[in-house]
């Protein structure tokens, strides 16, 4: 893979994350859920990104839960 291709997959790995986020952010709105779902279906490159997505949410889920003192609230100081 050459530079301007991690470029794209950073790019469609950032625009994931910020379709979730919406997803996550407003679960009662289903414009966002329905444009998650189509920007995930119109490329399989889209498709990639998500699904590394998915890996890294669990995986970051998996590590808090062993290790919760990892993550601190700076807004209770």
């Amino acid at each position: 893979m050459d530079r301007n291709d991690q470029v794209v997959d950073d790019e469609r790995f950032a625009r994931a994350a910020e379709l979730l986020l919406a997803v996550t952010g407003e679960p009662e709105e289903p414009t966002h859920l329905r444009n998650l779902i189509d920007w995930v279906e119109s490329d399989e490159r889209n498709k990639a990104a998500f699904k590394e997505l998915e890996r890294v949410w669990q995986v970051t889920g998996d590590v808090l839960q062993r290790e919760p003192g990892l993550v601190h609230d700076d807004s209770a100081h």
